[in-house]
């Protein structure tokens, strides 16, 4: 919700901005597009026509890319490409390209696009003051990925291989994935209690694992991310065998 009155301003959301809106996307989804806010998802939604096995999700602001929606992306396994489609003004511009670098770390094989939305104009306005189809099938159609330094960008070689192992158990909450996992790499490893949903907590926790285990630190977070795929699956067909 959002306040509608002079006293009280500001957004309202269920505590720590849990949901997805519209919901988690089909798991044929090979694009999905990001948006600022929930009444420009329902603009796209409503008036784009947006080509067959495009997701539409919508963040909760600028900052509003949450845990829950690592879940719901890490769960598509036909995903080519997310498109990120913010308002363009400088908050706008600013949270695309940090969300663009995040994303990109996050899912290395995966086209991270921005749409270089018109200035002080969202998704909501554009169609308000246009009411145009094509204009919002340009606009996606240039969107275009940021190039990432070339650090990013190595292959992981057999050397970069890591190994992990699974102390204890997996608890695979929902929202989370927690585990306490042994990260091995050519005799050296290292054990820690990660949530392999939780980026941000991975960034900082690689960092140690980068310095522990010599190899960088985007090789362990793609890896990590891979991992808690095949977990995923053996955990979610664990809990539906009878």
């Amino acid at each position: 919700g959002r306040s509608m009155t002079a006293v009280t301003k500001g957004h309202y959301y269920l505590k720590s901005r849990k949901g997805l809106y519209p919901g988690y996307p089909c798991r044929e989804s090979q694009t999905l597009i990001l948006t600022e806010s929930i009444i420009d998802a329902a603009t796209l939604l409503l008036h784009a026509n947006l080509p067959k096995n495009t997701g539409v999700l919508a963040c909760y602001g600028t900052n509003g890319f949450t845990t829950e929606h690592t879940q719901a992306v890490s769960r598509l396994n036909s995903l080519q490409d997310i498109v990120l489609f913010f308002d363009g003004d400088t908050a706008g511009h600013t949270a695309a390209k940090k969300l663009q670098s995040q994303l990109q770390k996050h899912y290395p094989k995966i086209s991270i696009g921005i749409v270089n939305t018109p200035e002080d104009e969202d998704i909501n306005s554009l169609w308000t003051n246009n009411e145009s189809v094509e204009l919002f099938t340009t606009l996606l159609q240039e969107a275009k990925p940021v190039a990432l330094p070339r650090t990013e960008k190595q292959p992981v070689t057999k050397n970069d291989q890591l190994h992990f192992t699974i102390k204890g158990q997996v608890r695979n909450l929902g929202d989370s994935l927690k585990v306490t996992l042994q990260t091995l790499k050519e005799g050296k490893s290292i054990i820690q209690k990660l949530d392999l949903y939780d980026y941000t907590m991975l960034e900082k926790q690689a960092k140690q694992a980068a310095k522990a285990l010599d190899i960088s630190q985007a090789i362990i977070l793609s890896q990590w991310q891979n991992y808690a795929l095949e977990l995923e699956k053996q955990t979610s067909k664990k809990i539906q065998e009878p």
